[in-house]
């Protein structure tokens, strides 16, 4: 309905200029209906001026029009091309999810052509189980004016899986009532596989960083302190992660290693080295030293500062302990190849053992016979048992175990010294050191003799490892090396003692046989003398008869002496052994004048039961009288540490089961043991002390063999001595 416009007046003086369009062609219509005049023309020609200007204008702002409509539409196929191939899919759903509109990128998405997809439900092309996560998402766009986002799996597509992030606003109706909904699909498939693999790879990181067999630490630049550490660090420190992070790693290295550990952390951040490795001590939480070898490198962050640093710890304690034993052995070898004494060998090794494990203390017990010596031990140890005499020797309670194992030559691990059998040593020494267990490690000899103990005082984990179980029998085989060392030494020392011994009675042997070459002249002149004064005697006279007998006994007591000399000269002599035969009875009576002073003088009686008849035997008659004379003052020499009874030797002679001529040597002196029966006929081995050199019964058995004889004995404490000899009737000839 067009609108009315009011007429003007027609006049010259009318401004059509303000009129519009409309207006102007009222105006012109009414001037031609009006009679021609003047004035009427002047007003027409204004107003088809005016008309003709408004036309321009309308051409001006028709051409603006369609060149807006063409932007428009340039714009608009713009926008479509972008919605089309957007690479974020676009999408219009209606409140049931129907789609209404999508972009191309929606549908590849999809993974079907558009045409087919519009007025579909989104719901066929999401996986199993995610519809009801689509209508809920669905509803809380609708109600609410904020934008939604929601992840949502669709089904694979050529058997690949992806994963769809979903932006979604709501969009109002005509009625502004909220019944649709744009989104924009976003492809997170391999964004979320990237995450996964991400996840998987700091899960395998923290899987090593865990079970890592080194300890690995990230370590503050600034104050040192613990950021994380991983399971190993805490079990060679002996902290916890939680522990750590509140100590830093000056607080637990040793005072010693620390200027060195913090002059190369300056380097470090100096940016002069990117990574160094050291050997440092620890301190475990339990107080005990840990050395580790530390391997740090910084972690430089975006503006290149260390901020961290990555320390590798390496638990190398066991290495450098057995590094510690090594040099420990060459020292105590070398001071043995040196020619130290026992004293200063054993105090060095137990020295050296408390440098390896300064949490323990450690003893050397020697055995001497069925005693045990203290020979060195920590200070603390060797205090428990030293008097005011200085002996060592410890006093070991009848079932001790400690004293048990190390006489049996048995290893011993103690868990308890307080709950099990202990001696007072033993329990004193874990009062004192507050080490309750020990590990006892026999000491036994090259011929597997026991030589004592090599104990270790500790914890109840004490010696737990192979390397700790190696040097404790490293150690007592050191102990061992040592103390048969020292008694080789001992013993040598004992046999040249006797050797010069036994040299000086060679010499006094040959000066014998001087002697009684010597005094073999005025006893012949004694004889003869005697002889002379008896003849000249004169007869039937009482003075006679008396002085006659006295010469007659002094003639043969000198011959006797003669003979004796004889008889001493033959048995040293240096002669070729000469076979004789010879009657066995006859020998043990010349034995028996050549010991019968010694044994009236202690009152020991010797009893002959010689059997009669006996057959001779084939033999040296000088040398197995030897052997015999040994025997005899063996048994007098016995006899004379006796008293309260009766001291008696009984000689023995007769045929055995076997016909061998067997000699027995019985007497009722104390005995011996059978420890020193069994080396009774060994060479300077002897039951006499310092008196004895040990080679008499040695030399007996080798003349005795070397008839093809037997020699041996048989004892008790406390119950006598009994030596046999036996001799076959047919044998060959002696060797010498």
């Amino acid at each position: 309905m067009s609108k009315e416009f009011p007429t003007p007046a027609v006049e010259s003086s009318t401004d059509y200029s303000r009129l519009s369009k409309s207006q102007l062609n009222d105006c012109l219509y009414k001037l031609l209906a009006q009679p021609a005049s003047n004035q009427q023309a002047s007003e027409l020609l204004d107003l088809v001026h005016e008309l003709q200007v408004n036309q321009i204008e309308l051409e001006i702002q028709n051409r603006e029009l369609l060149e807006s409509q063409q932007r428009l539409e340039e714009a608009n196929n713009r926008y479509a091309e972008l919605y089309d191939f957007a690479p974020v899919g676009y999408l219009t759903l209606d409140r049931q999810g129907k789609i209404l509109e999508l972009n191309l990128r929606a549908a590849a998405m999809l993974g079907r052509e558009r045409t087919d997809i519009l007025g579909l439900s989104l719901l066929p092309f999401l996986a199993p189980g995610e519809g009801r996560s689509l209508f809920k998402h669905l509803a809380l766009v609708l109600q609410s004016n904020d934008k939604v986002v929601h992840e949502f799996k669709l089904k694979p597509i050529n058997g690949m899986p992806s994963v769809v992030q979903v932006r979604s606003v709501a969009m109002n109706g005509g009625m502004n009532a909220a019944d649709r909904c744009r989104v924009a699909l976003m492809d997170v498939s391999q964004q979320r596989q990237i995450e996964d693999e991400l996840k998987q790879s700091e899960k395998r990181f923290r899987g090593i960083f865990e079970q890592a067999a080194v300890g690995v630490a990230v370590v503050n630049s600034n104050n040192g302190t613990f950021q994380k550490t991983n399971k190993k660090c805490s079990d060679i420190i002996g902290y916890s992660e939680s522990e750590l992070q509140t100590l830093d790693f000056m607080q637990i290295s040793h005072p010693d290693d620390l200027r060195t550990g913090q002059l190369i952390i300056q380097r470090l951040l100096a940016g002069q080295i990117n990574e160094c490795s050291l050997e440092i001590r620890l301190f475990h939480k339990d107080g005990a030293i840990v050395w580790v070898k530390l391997t740090v490198s910084p972690l430089w962050d975006k503006a290149h500062k260390p901020d961290f640093h990555l320390a590798i710890v390496e638990d190398i304690t066991q290495r450098k302990r057995a590094e510690s034993i090594l040099d420990g052995r060459n020292k105590v070898l070398e001071l043995m190849a040196n020619g130290a004494g026992l004293d200063k060998v054993l105090t060095s090794l137990i020295v050296k053992a408390e440098e390896i494990y300064p949490e323990m203390c450690f003893a050397v017990l020697k055995r001497e016979g069925d005693a045990l010596i203290l020979s060195s031990a920590t200070p603390q140890l060797a205090q428990l048992v030293l008097n005011a005499k200085g002996s060592r020797l410890i006093n070991c309670e009848r079932g001790c175990y400690s004293a048990a194992a190390t006489l049996g030559g048995q290893r011993l691990f103690i868990d308890d010294l307080m709950a099990g059998p202990s001696c007072t040593f033993c329990r004193d020494a874990a009062k004192i050191t507050g080490l309750t267990s020990c590990w006892l490690e026999p000491v036994i000899s090259s011929f597997g003799e026991v030589l004592g103990s090599f104990i270790s005082y500790g914890r109840s984990d004490c010696m737990d490892t192979p390397l700790d179980r190696d040097f404790t029998q490293g150690s007592a085989r050191l102990a061992s090396i040592a103390i048969e060392r020292d008694q080789d030494e001992r013993h040598a020392r004992q046999r040249q003692a006797e050797l010069a011994h036994l040299a000086r009675l060679n010499m006094m042997g040959e000066m014998a046989t001087g002697m009684a070459h010597e005094l073999n002249q005025p006893l012949a002149a004694i004889s003869t003398y005697t002889s002379v004064a008896l003849r000249m005697l004169p007869a039937s006279s009482k003075e006679s008869e008396l002085l006659e007998e006295a010469l007659q006994g002094a003639r043969q007591q000198a011959l006797r002496a003669s003979e004796i000399i004889r008889h001493l000269r033959q048995l040293v002599r240096k002669q070729a052994p000469q076979k004789a035969d010879v009657d066995i009875n006859k020998l043990l009576k010349n034995v028996i004048e050549l010991t019968e002073f010694e044994a009236c003088k202690h009152d020991i009686q010797l009893t002959l039961k010689l059997s009669e008849g006996l057959p001779n035997v084939s033999v040296d008659s000088i040398q197995i009288e030897q052997v015999l004379l040994n025997l005899l003052r063996n048994s007098i020499e016995a006899l004379q540490s006796v008293s309260g009874k009766e001291r008696q030797v009984i000689i023995h002679t007769y045929l055995n089961r076997d016909d061998w001529v067997q000699v027995e040597v019985v007497d009722n002196g104390p005995g011996m043991s059978p420890d020193v029966l069994d080396n009774l006929f060994k060479p300077f081995i002897s039951t006499k002390g310092a008196t004895g050199m040990g080679m008499g019964l040695s030399i007996s058995r080798s003349i005795v063999e070397a008839h093809c004889g037997r020699l041996w004995a048989e004892s008790k404490p406390d119950q006598g001595s009994s030596f046999f000899l036996t001799l076959p009737l047919d044998i060959q000839s002696p060797q010498e």
